[in-house]
Parts: structure tokens; C-alpha cells; sequence
């Protein structure tokens, strides 16, 4: 399950590195957020309805909310990121990240934030008559403190990277 879920979360990340805009940006966002808050969910179900586990990485995903707990406000990828952005969203709808369309014109370049609708470019004619050109751009940066500035998809990344090395790392402790 836990796997399953880790998984859908890489798709997800595939999805939001083909530079969704608008709409369909904060909708995968929403969509990224809820997984990978949902990886964490699992470990305990895991334990408690997954496939027969042995009793040591059974006690170890049992632990993971304590050692968790004991360990706040580490890791931040977890309480600054995953948590911290997931209540916000699903609580608030206050996003951290922000979708940003760029437009690239006579070596100026403006941008706006996107959060709902479509970006739209349009060109300008100069007085010659002629059509400046323009060059559509999209970024995709963290505005929450800790992350500020920050590609939200490397952030999503470290966010997996955490999670993989959490279940290796229970993975060994529970060797015999």
C-alpha cells in the first residue's frame, strides 16, 4: 500500500514537470500535496491491515508517528512541507507554491502568478509594423518560508527522496 501510494506520487511529479498552467496546474498541485500526505498515513495501516509483515518492520511502521513526534519539528521536508502545506491547502486553500507565466519580449521579460485561469500572451505591432515576438515561459516557485523561491517540483522530489529513505531505514532497523 505505502509503496503503491509512494509510486503514485512519482507519476504525479512526472505530470507536474510537463509544465501544467492554470487550472490543471493547481489541481495536480492539490493532487501532489494529498499523496504525499497520504504516504505518511499508510505506514500505520500498513502494519495494521497490509500483507503479513515480519513482527520487526511491523513494530517499526508502528513507530514511525512516535519517532516522528519526538523528533518535530525534524525533519522539515515533513513539517514545513508536507504537513505544514497540506493543512493550509486542504484547510485554508492557501497554497505555498504558485504557478508563475513568463513572457520574454525585446529582452524584457514580466510575470504574473497564475493561480486559476489560463495565461494568455498576446504581441505587440511597433510603429514599424512589424510584430515584436514573445517567447511563453512557466515557473514553478515555493512561496512558503522555508522553501521560498525553491522549484516546488525539487521540493516534491526531496520529499519522495525523505520517504524512501525513511522506509529503507525502517527496512534495515528491523533486520534481525
Amino acid at each position: 500500500m505505502t509503496r503503491e501510494v509512494l509510486s503514485d506520487c512519482k507519476v504525479a511529479l512526472a505530470e507536474l514537470w510537463k509544465g501544467p498552467t492554470g487550472q490543471q496546474w493547481r489541481i495536480q498541485w492539490v493532487g501532489m500535496l494529498a499523496l504525499l500526505r497520504t504516504v505518511a498515513s499508510t505506514f500505520n495501516e500498513e502494519a495494521k491491515r497490509g500483507a503479513p509483515l515480519h513482527p520487526n518492520l511491523k513494530k517499526e511502521l508502528e513507530g514511525f508517528w512516535s519517532r516522528m513526534k519526538a523528533s518535530q519539528p525534524k525533519p522539515e521536508i515533513y513539517w514545513r512541507f508536507i504537513r505544514d502545506d497540506t493543512n493550509d491547502l486542504l484547510h485554508y486553500w492557501k497554497f505555498s507554491a504558485a504557478q508563475h507565466s513568463t513572457v520574454q519580449r525585446d529582452e524584457m521579460t514580466m510575470s504574473t502568478e497564475k493561480m486559476s485561469a489560463q495565461p494568455s500572451f498576446t504581441h505587440s505591432v511597433d510603429t514599424s509594423g512589424e510584430h515584436k515576438g514573445f517567447t511563453p515561459g512557466h515557473t514553478y516557485l515555493m512561496k512558503s518560508d522555508l522553501f521560498k523561491d525553491q522549484d516546488q517540483r525539487d521540493v516534491v522530489q526531496q520529499a519522495i527522496d525523505w520517504y524512501e529513505r525513511e522506509i529503507a531505514d525502517m527496512i534495515e532497523r528491523a533486520k534481525p
